[in-house]
């Protein structure tokens, strides 16, 4: 078949490096345009790009501004299928129309749970025991096409966001692998989601990373795991920014405010939630490295009855 990747995170890597191993012909790869990034701002590839150049396939930047020249290079190509991860962009309905076979999407979750921006981060936030990822064929509503394959994968008691990831990653290609024979013989089994099971998850924002203390500690180390890549979890300690990397929930029938340190120790700093309280274990002040907790007490001296906020 002659294939076209739609993509931009390094989640769709494992993928691209199995499709240019097979029989079938990688005819190009449609990414994000380039960002500005860093301090000074310089232009920053995506990640597909970057390996697109890296092995000599075409690349095709997709652009508001260049809508018609992407779409008229794309029917160019006369594609079989296009396949699409990680791209962070909706396609409408005259491309999903464009190849032979249609579109498919290799999506982070057990469809119809999570669909949207963030499911990876929401079966950690869900205390979720078990994810995986779902060959969907792709329409114009959000994630809700009919689905041929999926792969499950049980999370640990500690899963994070950075070890949940790459598993995620490396399982949706062998699941894109595995659909693209019975895809291309028009033989794959199709089977409708049920929308009454559907959830939702909303593309993670900046400020999400704020600790609420007012949730339970159970929550907060979720949250804790989930955002440890990005946006972080973070407080305020004496008007700065704490960002907290390691955590615990533990039992305590504490009477302190919420945000309110209990017990300060080189195993911990532990602060009072709804319910329980939460032990910083590892954590980075704005400005500084990320600490061990002993080490971090050093230099930031704290004491039980203090507020984090």
């Amino acid at each position: 078949m002659t294939l076209v990747f739609f993509g931009a995170g390094a989640f769709g890597l494992p993928s691209l490096d199995a499709l240019l191993a097979s029989d079938h012909r990688l005819a190009a790869v449609v990414t994000s345009p380039e960002k500005p990034s860093g301090r000074h701002l310089a232009p920053k590839p995506s990640a597909v790009k970057l390996w697109a150049i890296q092995n000599h396939i075409r690349v095709i930047e997709m652009a508001s501004s260049k809508e018609s020249e992407c779409f008229a290079q794309l029917k160019e190509i006369k594609p079989d299928l296009f396949i699409v991860i990680a791209f962070g962009k909706i396609l409408r309905k005259n491309y999903l129309e464009l190849p032979v076979l249609g579109a498919i999407n290799v999506h982070g979750s057990l469809l119809p749970k999570y669909r949207g921006a963030s499911p990876m981060q929401s079966a950690v936030l869900g205390g979720d025991s078990e994810t995986g990822v779902s060959v969907m064929r792709m329409v114009e509503e959000l994630d809700a096409g009919e689905v041929c394959l999926t792969k499950k994968i049980s999370l640990q008691d500690k899963e994070t966001i950075v070890t949940l990831e790459p598993k995620l990653s490396a399982l949706a290609s062998h699941a894109l692998m595995e659909s693209l024979g019975p895809i291309e013989a028009r033989k794959a089994d199709w089977i409708a989601q049920d929308p009454n099971r559907a959830t939702y998850c909303a593309k993670i924002k900046k400020e999400d990373g704020r600790l609420r203390w007012d949730l339970s500690a159970q929550q907060l180390d979720r949250q804790v795991r989930a955002y440890l890549a990005w946006p972080g979890s973070y407080t305020l300690c004496k008007g700065k920014r704490l960002v907290v990397k390691v955590s615990r929930p533990e039992i305590s029938t504490s009477p302190c405010k919420h945000g309110q340190i209990q017990r300060v120790s080189p195993a911990g700093i532990a602060v009072a939630t709804s319910d329980g309280c939460l032990v910083l274990e590892e954590l980075q002040l704005e400005g500084r490295k990320t600490l061990r907790a002993s080490e971090f007490l050093k230099g930031t001296p704290l004491k039980a009855g203090e507020l984090l906020e």
